[in-house]
């Protein structure tokens, strides 16, 4: 088998499907290697979101989402707490189940959903229709295998009693006779192995250094707000592999962009000057662990690693009419 090229698996993607087996939407799941295709055992789940929206906001050359065809990402506590700088368009927050309900939870699913996200409820085991944030939510994720097939139809029916509006999205349909009953039962939304199978996506990748976010850091703490556009613009200019990942982000904000060649303030005006801050959180919570930082160092000196690297920062320079002397 063939060694991996450094820090190439961006994520897995698993379709999802309306009732016509058309593909609407998919679930981007964490994933740090090819194989096996799955998450470890263990892993931090507000890191692992954050590397996943990381990964596929600013890294992905060429993602499948889009205003039409959405993202689902799972969300920690952590991560909720956090504003989010991705498009609402192109995102649905999913909240684990993990997350524990209280007024701070409920009133950032409220600001969440006053700026056009979407909310769905992960891992639905319950059989009645009293779930605390079930007034938030905008989908809700059936899990198939913890109800008999003869009691989906009763949940859905109960669900769709409490919200008319509510999409039930049935998860986890492994067999054609789990999809016969999702459908049956009435399920909006359909997903599972039986229909498409968790996908790894990869994609050259270079992190930003940790230089480049300090440097930035740096601005941010000492902005001048009638100036603050040209300081961006001007910090950008040197750190061209940051300003790489924000044109894919602007990107994603304005379609219209996509592919055309975009200046540092074009950026900044596109991605905004304040959702920098929160963008830097993201990328620093999305590192790998300092340890696992060392190990991949040690690996990162090869000519083919060197040339990479010096390739595509070549690249950005040249896409965002950088002078690259």
């Amino acid at each position: 088998m063939a060694p991996e090229p450094i820090n190439s698996t961006l994520y897995a993607r698993q379709r999802i499907f309306d009732r016509t087996l058309v593909p609407v939407g998919e679930e981007l799941l964490y994933r740090e290697r090819p194989y096996p295709n799955r998450a470890p055992a263990r892993f931090d789940p507000d890191r692992a979101t954050s590397r996943v929206l990381v990964n596929a906001f600013m890294h992905n050359p060429h993602p499948a989402f889009s205003a039409t065809y959405s993202a689902f990402v799972n969300f920690s506590a952590a991560t909720l707490a956090r504003d989010l700088p991705f498009p609402p368009d192109r995102l649905v927050v999913e909240v684990l189940e993990s997350v524990r309900v209280n007024d701070a939870v409920r009133r950032r699913l409220d600001r969440l959903k006053r700026h056009g996200f979407r909310i769905a409820l992960d891992d639905y085991t319950r059989h009645d229709a009293e779930h605390p944030l079930l007034d938030h939510a905008d989908i809700v994720k059936l899990e198939y295998p913890a109800f008999r097939p003869a009691d989906i139809r009763a949940v859905i029916a109960r669900l769709k009693k409490r919200k008319p509006e509510l999409q039930v999205l049935v998860e986890k349909i492994e067999t054609p006779y789990d999809l016969e009953c999702a459908r049956a039962a009435g399920g909006d939304l359909l997903q599972g192995y039986r229909l498409h199978r968790p996908e790894p996506v990869f994609a050259p990748m270079i992190e930003t250094a940790p230089s480049e976010l300090r440097a930035l850091r740096a601005v941010l703490a000492n902005i001048d707000p009638s100036r603050q556009v040209d300081q961006l613009a001007g910090q950008l200019a040197r750190c061209p592999v940051m300003a790489d990942h924000l044109t894919r982000l602007a990107a994603h904000r304005r379609p219209d962009r996509a592919g055309h060649r975009m200046d540092a303030r074009q950026i900044i005006d596109i991605v905004e000057p304040a959702a920098f801050e929160s963008l830097l959180d993201f990328i620093e919570a999305a590192r790998p662990p300092r340890r696992a930082r060392r190990r991949r160092t040690r690996r990162l000196h090869s000519p083919l690693d060197l040339r990479l690297r010096s390739a595509l920062l070549g690249t950005a320079r040249n896409l965002l009419g950088f002078d690259a002397s």
